[in-house]
């Protein structure tokens, strides 16, 4: 019985080491991803018998997914492991919560399989097309606006349709739509009619489309908004004849789904390295000085950065802002300048050294900050500018005429594995009136980082000169940082800050306290950020007689996130100035119609205004500006500029004068407009109340180009009576005559088109880079790219979506002949570099203890064709 049991356990050992020798194995076999995304899997391979297997892998895909990298067999010699990586794509119209298995079959000895589950979360987005937000509409008639509605998600949606509007204006629109399925486009009607006996005036009206969805989160709704001026039509018949000016404005607040769009440029340097910069300009700023007899609106920012982060100057500046980095070694330059036209004449700019991968081999560097003022205060010029730990020596309400800082030599050391210190080292001499001020202090700044937790003490020391007068200044501060997990911190700050006027007893004695105490929130990576912070200020000055105890409480609710083009600030506070803040920005006015191409289309707005009003002469002015510019495949460019002037004569009570005139310029590629328009309006007023109508003349001039086989010129001359009296009516002119001079106009001579697939995979919404553009294609893998100008284009992959070892697979260099305005049809194939399979042993996550700095890289092959 013994011997039986014997040899049976010996022929099963050895059945075991004959034919299991090869196992396959995988650590995580469930994937939660996005529909376009790229998942890694991981697999491994041990050969535990006593000879040499040649292993050939077979993956078996869902229909639609793609396979990036290649399943080349291998051979394993006894007791060898392997670790692989397999790069899958998961296509755009992935269905939702639908469970997908993967299965991998490795066959050597006998066939092994690893199966991995991937499960497709539910997208909620769609995008409406542009609403004019300008139109003009006569009384009784009814108007088409047609309004498409695409779906972009991976679930089939309905979508809810309101239309709100004054009361006496009939609206026909349908309530419900759909349900429309993934990248199904619908088109919607809605029909709007003016009343009959409507007076000459504006009505707003606003196109509300929300999604139909029961989870929490995914009904965001699309706002547009458009403006209608209704006329009588026996005297606005003119109008049938001029164009419309027309101007997009949508908010949305999205999930955290895709990048931020905004305008890029991209290059590649002598490292193959990948930078992309944004460049970014918007603005609004509203101030009044403290006299009360002027008030200003006026702000514009620009910004231009790489892709590691947003930089943003807000307040009372201008701003410029750069910084160029190299992704290998973390070396660049950082210069920002800055204007307010509020309190000062100021230019601020500080240049940069920064090794953020080793930056205990260059613990020192120069902090070079040049910054000039003049007629300004200089509190607020370093609290808008510095906007950190920075000496204020002279008091908020000391007028400068000249300011002058050269700061500062630093130290930036990490000692052991947690203690860093930062020290800094500076000298300013400002000018007030006749006599000259100087300052120098010091700056030193010590952390410590155990665990979870950080803390932070700076301290600071200023000694300033002032005509023979010595002030000395101290402060310090304490920071308290405590992270509970990887995605929520909260922290104490406490400041305080002392002036020692001891050697002049002319200045007062000033004692301030704040505390803060803050916490910030990110459940999930694509989640945005939520701050909570509560703030209390308290301020001492200690005079001969009296104590004056000023508080400042607020609490400030922050919800933002750098990839969304949108931002929401609700801000409180209470005290002694109380005010309450409910502000929305949005970044991109064409995030809604373009979600995936950039070009297509894209738009960028400045608007500057600025008010003054000088009520010691009686005159109050306005001077505002705006130009836009439009960009999408159809119309190849359009500008529309405007500015004008408008002065107000504020007169005795009787009277009230008004004049404006604008000039308005708009251009594009198949014809441009200018007007020139002028206003003038008296109103008569009674003990501050109006008596009567008011006297109004008004003058515009209009010059129109239609640029066709005989090009058109046209001209139109407006007069109008002083309204109000019996001989109200209009005088027009109207000049046409035909030339054939025309404008040097670049039509489109040629057109590029193709198909972008990767063996048997179509690549939608995949990013390509003509020339210096950039081009996407669409659901079936194609794109199409119109051409101005002959000559050579260089064509490059251009999608960080992609993995860095596909590249296009032609190589033939081809001259394009567009004198003809020939089509030019190419067909890109995509290949793979040969990649050198893994070592044998896992490769462990690199640790770095002192700073950890992610970089990814994605090398292209450019192509001329």
């Amino acid at each position: 019985m013994m011997g039986g049991c014997f040899r049976f356990v010996c022929a099963l050992v050895f059945t075991v080491i004959i034919f299991l020798p090869l196992s396959l194995s995988a650590e995580e076999k469930t994937y939660i991803t996005k529909p376009k995304s790229i998942i890694t899997l991981p697999y491994h391979l041990h050969n535990s018998g006593d000879s040499e297997w040649r292993v050939e892998f077979d993956l078996d895909l869902p229909e639609g997914w793609g396979l990036l990298s290649p399943l080349s067999p291998i051979t394993l010699a006894p007791n060898q492991s392997r670790k692989r990586l397999i790069h899958v794509q998961v296509p755009l119209n992935a269905q939702a919560e639908i469970p997908y298995q993967l299965t991998l079959h490795a066959q050597g000895n006998r066939v092994e399989e690893v199966v991995w589950n991937v499960q497709v979360e539910a997208i909620h987005h769609f995008t409406v097309s542009d609403i004019p937000s300008f139109h003009r509409i006569w009384n009784g008639e009814i108007i088409h606006l047609p309004v498409s509605i695409t779906n972009h998600g991976n679930t089939p949606q309905s979508y809810r349709i309101q239309v709100r509007t004054i009361d006496d204006w009939k609206v026909w629109s349908p309530e419900l739509i759909g349900p429309l399925a993934p990248l199904e486009k619908a088109v919607v009607d809605i029909r709007i009619q003016a009343p009959l006996k409507q007076k000459t005036g504006q009505n707003s009206l606003t196109v509300i489309i929300d999604p139909v969805s029961s989870q929490a989160g995914a009904s965001i709704a699309r706002y547009s908004t458009m403006q209608i001026i209704s006329k009588n039509a026996h005297k606005e018949s003119l109008y049938k004849t001029l164009p419309a000016t027309f101007e997009s404005k949508f908010h949305e607040i999205e999930e955290g789904l895709f990048p931020k769009t905004r305008l890029k440029f991209s290059s590649s340097g002598s490292l193959n390295e990948h930078i992309d910069i944004d460049l970014f300009a918007k603005g609004t700023y509203f101030g009044a000085e403290e006299s009360g007899l002027a008030a200003r609106k006026q702000e514009f920012l620009l910004e231009l950065h790489d892709d590691r982060g947003w930089e943003t100057s807000v307040g009372n500046t201008y701003a410029l802002f750069s910084r160029l980095a190299d992704d290998l070694y973390g070396n660049g330059i950082r210069l920002s300048g800055a204007y307010n036209s509020l309190y000062s004449q100021a230019f601020y700019g500080k240049h940069e050294f920064f090794n953020e991968e080793n930056i205990e081999e260059y613990p020192f560097g120069v902090d070079l900050v040049w910054q000039y003022s003049k007629k300004g205060t200089m509190g607020s010029i370093y609290q808008n500018l510095r906007q950190d730990f920075q000496s204020t020596p002279l008091p908020s309400s000391t007028p400068i005429l000249e300011n002058w800082e050269l700061a500062s030599f630093f130290i930036d050391q990490e000692i052991g594995d947690y203690l860093a210190l930062y020290g800094e080292l500076g000298y300013s001499r400002t000018k007030r009136d006749s006599n000259e001020y100087d300052a120098h202090g010091y700056f030193l700044e010590a952390s410590f980082h155990p665990g979870k937790w950080t803390f932070l003490s700076e301290l600071r020391f200023a000694n300033t000169e002032f005509a023979g007068r010595i002030h000395d200044e101290e402060a310090y501060r304490f920071y308290v940082d405590y992270q509970l997990s990887h995605n929520i911190h909260s922290w104490l700050h406490y400041e305080h800050e002392k002036d020692n006027s001891d050697k002049n007893p002319s200045l007062p004695r000033q004692t301030r306290a704040q505390y803060e105490l803050a916490s910030y929130f990110t459940l999930q990576s694509y989640w945005p950020t939520l701050i909570v912070s509560g703030n209390f200020e308290k301020i001492y000055n200690d005079e001969v007689i009296k104590t004056e105890d000023k508080r400042k409480k607020y609490l400030q609710v922050l919800l933002n996130k750098s990839w969304l083009p949108y931002q929401f600030f609700l801000r409180g506070r209470w005290g002694k100035d109380e005010d309450f803040v409910l502000s929305t920005e949005s970044y991109s006015s064409s995030y809604l119609s373009s979600l995936y191409s950039f070009w297509d289309p894209f738009s960028l707005q400045l608007k500057s205004e600025y008010t003054e009003a000088l009520l010691n002469r009686g005159i109050q002015r306005t001077v505002n500006g705006e130009c836009i510019f439009t960009q999408d495949m159809k119309t190849w460019g359009v500008w529309s500029a405007r500015g004008g002037q408008e002065l107000t004569y504020l007169l005795p009570k009787e009277k009230q004068t008004i004049s404006k005139y604008e000039l308005n310029y708009y251009h594009n590629w198949e014809r441009f407009t200018i007007d020139l328009r002028y206003r003038h309006k008296r109103r008569h007023s009674s003990l501050g109340t109006d008596f009567g109508a008011p006297r109004e003349r008004s003058f515009l001039a209009r010059f129109r180009y239609l640029p066709s086989s005989t090009d058109t010129f046209t001209l139109y001359l407006e007069a109008d009576q002083p309204k109000g009296t019996a001989s109200d009516g209009r005088i027009v002119l109207v000049w046409k005559h035909l030339f054939g001079i025309p404008l040097p106009v670049k039509k489109p001579q040629g057109r590029i088109q193709g198909t972008l697939r990767a063996e048997n995979l179509i690549l939608p919404r995949t990013r390509l880079r003509i020339g210096t553009h950039e081009v996407y294609t669409d659901q079936n893998g194609s794109f199409s790219f119109p051409l101005l100008s002959p000559g050579e284009y260089t064509i490059e992959l251009n999608d960080p979506l992609l993995p860095a070892e596909l590249y296009i697979e032609n190589k033939n260099t081809l001259k394009v002949d567009l004198e003809a305005g020939k089509d030019h049809y190419l067909n890109l194939q995509l290949a793979r570099k040969k990649v050198e399979a893994i070592k044998q042993a896992p490769v462990e996550e690199e640790k770095q203890e002192k700073r950890k700095v992610n970089v990814i890289r994605f090398e292209q092959q450019k192509v001329l064709f």
